[in-house]
């Protein structure tokens, strides 16, 4: 019995803290961080029941999850779901006639859209019938509009993300109108995310699949899914689609207790995948072509039954694994579940989601019903318990009762929206399938999509007079050439894009490439490409392209076709050696080098078939890079004259051969950025003084030739001390042949690091031991941030910087500190502006703004949101006053103490704040969670409270404010919560968890100061939760907690070894009585114990 109660109370672990950390305190935050946390848990809706589901018959105790929860909310910030479910939609656009429209407009009566909660001040959109708002065509209730629109003018929201999602994929109104809902109003997420969704339609060709459901969907046949037989028999009986709405919207019931133990094994995970992808795929189609009939935004049903789940199903990792799979393709159709149903729940089961409702916000909550039975709300959305619906609905679930002895796997057929006009969906079949067929347009099949699954975020684009946003890429006014004037540049690359495409496919960026490379003269432009596609025919180079993807993808070295060969007879060069501070390949050519004596017995062939795997391995990487970042960018090229001699100018060979290796750089077009000759003679400085004359002024700003390194092409490479640079100069310092051996083919940014060889002679370089770094260091910001490389002698640090540290905004970084996604991001531009828009709310240092930046993932809308919040709370009570008594505490020679401490000791738990000094100089607090006082923590108040705990969080942010200006580093405080002596009896109290929650709540307005999270004298209970609770975040949220059942090692390193001053104190601490604890006094930056 006790061994039972143990794995029980382990597996309530898990249900109750399945829903990660975008819950936490979501009732106590204003509409801005509601609106942030309600987008992360809208979209995991789904997620909410499926893994309580899975959870649910091991739940015995549940407050401990509430502990852990308040233990932990503070640091958990942002913290993605593992899983995307099914929540949200992509759209397809029907224009038919609105039908038997549900609202007529001579209903609609004026009614001011501020009387929506949360809206205030919302679009000035024309209100409909009671719970009715017109936004964007459509009508919403009131509950679809998720809290935090603010001030905003929704209609113009949705416009915004409509004309910015354009440029990524065809989009419909509609669609946008999903977007911005799913995503909590941010324009930013949405375009972000609708990339997301493109690239996975691309990938699995959606269009074709919606195309053929369509058909399905119109026909008079059954509709079937692929492999449905498969999934119905062996993981869950699912009846997709099976019942209708009142008002016509689809119902799918899933029984969760129908899994064959005995076979799920031999289903395939693809098999999963590809029946979730059509399925979702006809849901939304439905949804979406009801939506444009009805003009009312429209959702589906979801309807869990638990009858007969066993523990045997919830605690397979095959279940799991095939479930995962199975809901896989929800993710990627936002906005489209209305309401969540678990049916027939055990009483197991409601104790848990009585737990989980507390920690959701109430509007996420009521999307979400549990009962015992069949709830009165599901049987009113199927039209009364006398409906048809609601007698199928019975009839399933007495069947799923009786599954095992149902020969039939599927228990009920799919349903067809009941409005359906044949002739409409025949003219809308043609044509989808003539979309198709012809591409589709927005989901063109360029080589650049077999790169990348998933795009990385939009960039800001900066202010720069005279630029320009063509054909949806950002041009920099350097790169448009003279002549432009007054032309429509959008309208040339149209024109082009058309007339070039009916030779052969190409596109936007091609066609921008080819308009600006052929000075805006659309028949030279066509002329050039029908020349491209003839060379690229001729030289099968749709092949050569796929050789490079797959180049790019390995992890071997990367080589070329005949390189040595190349190397040892004509000329040794450095292709894409090096990345520029864009992220783009920067190639050497060492002139040095050339070889007179063998370039006769090197065959022209061997040197073209080198020379189109090059051009075609740098076009790729610049392809990818600019449909990345919205930015046309192109290559460098840097040839190095040093060591070339009047033999090497005077060779007919060599001139016919170097001829034939740059060749094929003409057949791309606008292509290369720049080119720099350094090194160069008086007499080759002479030669381009003439030359420079004789071709355009536009041709020639793009060549510059040095007797040396000019500066532009130190600062492409991101300045002096950046490691691109630094290596650039090793490089230059050696004779050609040397350098020309030291360098290797890089990938893009992101792409597998490049290893460094044993034998290279930068080996042992300071420069090279980083070459995985330097790859990362030059990531593609426009103005990278310093490396660890940089001349540091001016910093104050105590102990080396680890591989990988990067400067940003003049502190230095470890790589674990960076959120991931960090690679696409400018850094320091985007904290100057997240510093300089914050400003104007209340003053804050470049240090804030950094910590803002990398606590909100990079989103500068959610930072500035974030910082209004904090002002408004440290406003409100009072901080800047507390901040000014603990910054004279902090000076003061006096022992240290904080408000009410006595109460917070005595009556509820007992802490060691800042009773330790980390090796960096961060404080160590410890929490003696044993010491936690069940029986008088209620006489404690809420003011007692606050007042020590905005006390105890001010000390520790103005110490760790301090310590990082002072080391130019940016420093965290630690936490250790000793676990040892914790009973039930402290899981089990009201009061307890309401405390703690007032007490660690403060830690949300201090965004990053937490470094690390110990758990220490953890029982093989928690741990065995923790173990469970790991997968269910992301793992950089995972890495900086540790769960252990002694002293972990990483907080005796974080303490300065087992021989430190602190780790002795620490066992001191953690040994101590309950009554000897108060006997450790604060601590002050930089004070030995």
């Amino acid at each position: 019995m006790a061994a039972d109660a143990a794995r029980d109370e382990a597996m309530a672990f898990e249900t109750c803290l399945a829903q990660g950390p975008s819950s936490y305190q979501e009732t106590e935050l204003d509409h801005s961080e509601a609106r942030s946390r309600w987008c992360c848990l809208r979209q995991n809706l789904p997620a909410t029941v499926c893994l309580v589901m899975i959870g649910a018959v091991k739940v015995a105790c549940t407050n401990v999850g509430n502990f852990f929860r308040c233990m932990l909310g503070t640091f958990w910030q942002r913290s993605p779901p593992l899983l995307s479910l099914p929540v949200s939609s992509r759209d397809t656009d029907i224009s038919g006639e609105n039908l038997d429209e549900e609202v007529s407009r001579d209903e609609i009566s004026p009614r001011p859209v501020a009387s929506l909660e949360g809206t205030s001040g919302a679009s000035p959109s024309r209100p409909g019938p009671p719970g009715k708002t017109l936004i964007a065509g459509f009508y919403l209730s009131d509950w679809q509009l998720p809290p935090g629109l603010g001030n905003r003018n929704l209609d113009e929201v949705v416009a915004e993300v409509e004309r910015s999602c354009a440029r990524v994929g065809p989009i419909t109104r509609q669609q946008a109108l999903r977007l911005v809902i799913g995503m909590g109003y941010n324009a930013e997420a949405a375009v972000d995310k609708w990339r997301d969704v493109v690239s996975w339609r691309r990938e699995h060709h959606m269009d074709a699949v919606r195309a053929r459901l369509l058909g399905a969907m119109c026909s008079q046949h059954p509709v079937r899914f692929s492999h449905e037989i498969d999934v119905y028999s062996k993981l869950f009986r699912g009846c997709p689609c099976a019942l209708l709405t009142a008002d016509g919207r689809p119902v799918s019931v899933w029984h969760a207790g129908a899994t064959d133990m005995a076979r799920v094994g031999e289903l395939p995970a693809d098999h999963c995948r590809r029946w979730s992808q059509e399925v979702f795929e006809y849901a939304d189609l439905w949804i979406a072509r009801e939506t444009e009939r009805t003009r009312c935004l429209s959702g589906y049903l979801q309807v869990y039954n638990m009858q007969g789940l066993s523990l045997r199903q919830v605690t397979s990792p095959e279940v799991k694994d095939r479930l995962k799979a199975a809901l896989s393709a929800g993710g990627f159709y936002v906005e489209a579940v209305a309401h969540i149903y678990v049916v027939n729940a055990s009483r197991l089961f409601s104790m848990a989601w009585k737990l989980i409702r507390g920690f959701l916000s109430p509007w996420t909550a009521s999307k979400i019903t549990v009962s015992s039975t069949v709830p009165d709300e599901l049987i009113a959305d199927l039209g009364g318990p006398s409906s048809q619906s609601s007698e199928i609905l019975h009839r399933l679930l007495a069947a799923a009762a009786a599954a095992s002895t149902s020969s039939e796997p599927c228990l009920a057929p799919v349903q067809r929206p009941h409005a359906e006009n044949s002739r409409r969906a025949s003219e809308e079949t043609a044509s989808t399938a003539t979309a198709t067929s012809a591409g589709c347009d927005g989901f063109e099949a360029t080589a650049e999509a077999i790169l990348h699954s998933s795009e990385e975020a939009l960039e800001p684009i900066p202010d720069i007079p005279g630029a320009l946003h063509v054909a949806g890429f950002f041009l920099r006014p350097d790169q448009l050439p003279p002549g432009l004037e007054d032309r429509d540049l959008d309208a040339l690359v149209e024109d082009v894009h058309r007339s070039c495409s009916q030779v052969a496919p190409l596109s936007r960026q091609q066609a921008l490439r080819l308009t600006l490379g052929m000075g805006y003269n659309p028949h030279a432009a066509l002329a050039k490409w029908k020349e491209v596609v003839e060379w690229r025919r001729t030289h099968s180079m749709a092949l050569v392209r796929q050789d490079q993807a797959d180049k790019m993808r390995d992890t071997s070295d990367v080589k070329f076709p005949h390189q040595e060969e190349v190397f040892a007879k004509l000329v040794c060069v450095s292709p894409c050696a090096l990345v520029a501070a864009n992220g783009t390949p920067v190639s050497i050519w060492h002139a040095g080098t050339l070889n007179v004596s063998a370039a006769a017995s090197l065959p022209s062939e061997n040197v073209a078939r080198w020379s189109r795997a090059v051009f075609e391995y740098k076009d790729l990487w610049i392809s990818r890079r600019s449909e990345q970042h919205k930015r046309l960018l192109g290559y460098i090229q840097v040839y190095d004259m040093q060591g070339l001699t009047w033999r090497h100018y005077s060779s007919r060979e060599i001139a016919d051969k170097l001829k034939t290796a740059l060749q094929s750089g003409s057949f791309y077009v606008e292509a290369v950025s720049h080119m720099y000759v350094i090194n160069a003679s008086r007499l080759f400085s002479m030669v381009w003084k003439v030359v420079r004359n004789l071709i355009s002024p536009w041709t020639a700003s793009k060549i510059s030739v040095s007797s040396g390194v000019p500066d532009d092409l130190i600062h492409s490479l991101g300045g002096p001390t950046a490691s691109a640079a630094r290596r650039f100069r090793q490089l230059i310092a050696r004779s050609p042949e040397e350098a020309a051996k030291m360098t290797s083919v890089l990938r893009p940014p992101g792409q597998v690091p490049e290893p460094i060889s044993p034998t290279s002679p930068l080996a042992n370089c300071s420069v090279a031991t980083e070459i995985g770094s330097l790859q990362s260091e030059c990531t593609g910001a426009p103005k990278p941030a310093l490396d660890i490389e940089t001349d540091m002698s001016s910093a104050n640090l105590e102990e080396p910087l680890s591989p990988g540290t990067r400067c940003v905004a003049g502190y230095f970084l470890e790589r674990s500190q960076l959120p991931p996604g960090w690679e696409g991001h400018d850094l320091n531009a985007l904290v100057a502006e997240i510093h300089g828009t914050c400003s104007h709310i209340s003053p804050l240092t470049m240090q804030q703004a950094l910590r803002l930046m990398l606590g909100m993932g990079y989103d500068r809308f959610a930072a500035v949101s974030k910082w209004r919040e904090i002002a408004t709370w440290r406003e409100t009570h009072g901080l800047e006053n507390i901040r000014a008594q603990q910054v004279a505490t902090l000076e003061s020679t006096k022992p240290i103490s904080f408000p009410s401490e006595e109460e917070i000791y005595t009556k509820f738990l007992k802490v060691c704040p800042c009773a330790l000094l980390a090796s960096n100089g961060a404080p160590v607090s410890v929490w003696h969670a044993k010491t936690l006082n069940p029986s008088a923590v209620a006489e404690l108040s809420a003011a007692d409270i606050s007042s020590w705990s905005h006390a105890v969080f001010e000390y520790k942010d103005v110490w760790i404010s301090r310590e990082s200006e002072e080391r130019r580093r940016l420093i965290g405080y630690i936490q250790v919560y000793d676990m040892q002596g914790v009973g039930l009896r402290h899981l089990t109290s009201r009061d307890i968890g309401e405390k703690l929650k007032g007490c660690l709540q403060p830690g949300a307005f201090y965004m990053e100061a937490v470094s690390h999270m110990y758990v220490v004298n953890a029982s093989a209970l928690f741990s065995m939760a923790w173990k469970v609770i790991r997968n269910l975040i992301s793992p950089w949220t995972a890495s900086k907690i540790t769960v252990s059942n002694n002293i972990p090692d990483e907080l005796v390193r974080d303490l300065g070894g087992p021989d430190s001053a602190a780790f002795g104190a620490l066992k001191e601490i953690l040994a101590a009585e309950a009554d000897d604890i108060g006997r450790f006094p604060v601590m002050r930056p930089c004070t030995a114990i």
